[in-house]
């Protein structure tokens, strides 16, 4: 029999690692939170793999549904899931989600520019570029982290100080540049691809959490995703808050 209230999916971002779900605030001992580790798949069967996750998932809750939690780019897969199963979403949460790059002219305007480039234009130098990221992470984590947080403000360049978000990055950096490479780019692939078709399928009600700061994805991002999807959709922007450090102020249920 379901043993819990709720059941939850998260989709971690890119780079990214199931660890991402502990910034995100306490959900009680009646939910099950399950953070779905995207790159443990195969590239070519990531998306039928996290369907197969979020199936047992919503199993687990007593009324066979549940919430899909999408951050950063792993809102591409929460999408995805939300198109391919809607029976069974409760409501789908986006958090700094970046949406399909087809929406306006946001590119210029994103921190990863470069590499988001690489991934759709030179996949080997993509490769080599992720090669030297994982030297990084072993070897100069601290350097690494500051070269991907150097265009971002007080708000996220603060987070850097909690040794518990470092291990976060960490495990992030781990997780796509050193233990799952290829799947990682082939996420990013996947991302600079026009998959805004997905947006049509989306009929469960969504919910948007992104900060007025956010030097990752912009703000005008997540205002044009918000307006193409034909669910209703909520968006909330937060002042004073950017891609990561919105993750510890949103809430489950919208008011």
């Amino acid at each position: 029999m379901p043993a819990f209230s709720n059941a939850v999916f998260f989709c971690h971002g890119a780079p990214g690692s199931p660890q991402d779900a502990t910034v995100l605030p306490p959900m009680g001992n009646d939910t099950l939170l399950i953070a779905h580790d995207i790159f443990a798949s195969a590239p070519e069967t990531l998306l039928a793999d996290a369907l197969a996750a979020f199936d047992q998932a919503a199993a687990q809750a007593t009324d066979g549904k549940a919430t899909i939690i999408g951050f950063s780019i792993g809102a591409m897969l929460a999408l995805k899931l939300a198109a391919a199963r809607a029976a069974n979403i409760k409501t789908l949460i986006l958090i700094s989600p970046a949406g399909p790059l087809s929406l306006g002219n946001f590119l210029p305007h994103m921190a990863g520019k470069p590499v988001f480039e690489l991934a759709a234009s030179n996949p080997k130098l993509l490769k080599s570029l992720t090669k030297l990221q994982c030297l990084l992470t072993k070897f100069a984590p601290k350097l690494l982290r500051n070269q991907l947080f150097h265009k971002s403000g007080a708000a996220d360049r603060a987070l850097l100080k909690d040794p518990a978000f470092r291990n976060t990055l960490a495990a992030a950096f781990k997780n796509s540049f050193c233990t799952h490479p290829a799947a990682y780019a082939a996420c990013l692939q996947a991302f600079v691809t026009d998959w805004s078709a997905d947006l049509g399928h989306i009929t469960c009600p969504v919910t948007i959490w992104h900060g007025e700061n956010d030097k990752w994805v912009p703000p005008a991002m997540a205002q044009a995703l918000s307006a193409a999807l034909p669910s209703p959709a909520t968006l909330h922007l937060v002042p004073n808050t950017e891609h990561y450090s919105i993750l510890a102020k949103i809430t489950l249920h919208d008011s």
